[in-house]
């Protein structure tokens, strides 16, 4: 015998043994192979067994020990991975993940929608944000310049024409707009007709009470408004809150002229270098009391508590006397009662306190730049801030040269500028800004900012006046009244 199964093995006499080939079955010790046969002495192997489990993502074999068909992941392909690189699905949209289970050698990818900020493709949409793995729900805006010439200096007229000098805390009531004008000690009024004029202040640095331009004021900051039209002001030089009635009488409501820490009746308290302010319908005021580190609350009869905040320059979240402020700046009333404020660099937050005196930390962590959830996100000295009927929070990014929103989950996002520090009216990746310090938002919705080192007041107007062709974002609502579509102004 040869052990050839291929041959028929015999001895022949005077010959010895004879290995015959023969046609025969035969095994080629592949199982995965059925119908071998014997040809000129050897086995050839028959059909080969065809492995097909019907999934692209798959390469399938047998095994020649065993004749089962297996199949392997094709990694990256229909959701196998063996680790994160191989689940992008380039959707921004979503958080991808490998899940490969213990001790196994492949897992299938995992696809979570997140809120992250995202950009829908439309220029004429800014706050675009991530919802059911989906980029949408952006609002289209444009910055237009509402009154300034861009000039500095100290000048009543028409928009055009008129100047200011850092212009910084605004408030809008019935119609007007009342800015906080710092380098011309001064409040400056726009009507609802663009005309600006001096509502309070002789345009030198002093403090006096009195009427209109026979006032005096020193670096005010911020302005407020109550109900019956009186507008509110943070003297910050000269450590005071003062009260404009509607006919332009100026008194002091809170403050005795020396920076410290005080409460007490208006004549005794204190107050350090005041930067915001925010009054509640009935006249009370809330205070950024900036170098104090606190939020003070100025009675109408001028009674001075603190509200919130230990004189601890740092941020620690908390209750009452355990809650701590670094820098507190602008600050605002929103529709639920309760107060939001800014934190100046560098500890660069916003921050809420509720009605039962609960400080909470809702955006930014230290100075950056960075839109995301709460403290992920990253503000560069925040200054001052506005809340909408809707509880939607806008905040003047100062050193970032944007202006920022937070929505009610709490992601902020980038609502206008671009590129760095300039002045250019625009859409969104168009328009550039200087320095936006104050910031209010009036019945329309439209959002109204001063630019400090622009020396110009400024409104952000909503997706009405915009529309979309070839990718690029026009204006047209406010000049060409019809359909913005059919109008546009390429040359804007």
């Amino acid at each position: 015998s040869d052990a050839n199964e291929c041959t028929t093995d015999g001895c022949k006499a005077g010959v010895g043994c004879v290995n015959q080939p023969h046609n025969l079955s035969c095994e080629d010790g592949d199982k995965c192979t059925s119908g071998d046969q014997c040809n000129s002495g050897a086995c050839k192997t028959g059909t080969s067994k065809v492995c097909d489990d019907s999934d692209k993502c798959t390469t399938d074999a047998c095994d020649p020990k065993s004749g089962k068909c297996g199949s392997n992941p094709v990694f990256g392909c229909g959701g196998y991975c063996k680790d994160a690189s191989h689940c992008n699905d380039k959707n921004v949209c979503t958080d991808d993940t490998c899940a490969v289970p213990t001790g196994a050698k492949s897992g299938k990818c995992a696809y979570k929608p997140n809120t992250k900020a995202c950009n829908d493709g439309d220029d004429c949409t800014t706050g675009d944000i991530c919802a059911a793995a989906t980029c949408g729900g952006g609002e289209g805006v444009e910055v237009l310049t509402a009154a300034g010439s861009g000039t500095k200096g100290y000048k009543d007229d028409n928009p055009k024409i008129a100047e200011f000098d850092n212009p910084a805390g605004i408030a809008v009531y019935a119609g007007n707009i009342y800015v906080a004008d710092v380098g011309n000690h001064s409040v400056r009024k726009i009507s609802a007709n663009g005309l600006v004029s001096t509502l309070a202040g002789n345009g030198k640095a002093g403090y006096q009470d009195g009427y209109g331009k026979l006032t005096a004021f020193n670096k005010p900051s911020a302005v407020t408004t109550d109900i019956k039209g009186n507008v509110f002001v943070a003297d910050t030089h000269n450590h005071r809150i003062r009260r404009i009635s509607p006919q332009g009488a100026v008194v002091t409501l809170a403050g005795n002229g020396k920076g410290g820490f005080k409460g007490g009746s208006s004549s005794d308290a204190q107050l350090y270098l005041p930067r915001g302010v925010a009054a509640t319908p009935l006249g009370a005021v809330f205070v950024a009391d900036t170098n104090n580190h606190r939020l003070r609350l100025v009675a109408p009869n001028g009674k001075v508590t603190t509200f919130a905040g230990n004189g601890d320059p740092k941020a620690v979240d908390g209750k009452g006397a355990k809650a701590s402020l670094a820098w507190p700046a602008g600050v605002a009333l929103a529709p639920d009662g309760d107060v939001y404020f800014t934190e100046l660099s560098p500890s660069s937050r916003v921050r809420r306190v509720t009605q039962d005196g609960v400080v909470t930390t809702i955006a930014g962590k230290g100075d950056g730049i960075f839109d995301g959830i709460g403290v992920i996100a990253r503000l560069h000295n925040p200054r001052n801030i506005a809340v909408d009927s809707g509880g939607a929070i806008f905040v003047t990014d100062k050193n970032n040269h944007r202006i920022r929103r937070i929505n009610a989950v709490g992601f902020v996002s980038t609502l206008v500028g671009f590129a760095g520090a300039g002045f250019k009216n625009g859409g969104l990746g168009v328009a550039q800004l200087h320095s936006p310090d104050g910031i209010a938002i009036d019945a329309f919705g439209r959002i109204f900012f001063s630019s400090w080192h622009n020396d110009v007041v400024r409104v952000v107007i909503d997706s009405i006046d915009n529309c979309n062709i070839g990718g690029k974002c026009y204006t047209s609502g406010l000049r060409k009244p019809g359909s913005p579509c059919q109008v546009c102004d390429p040359n804007i």
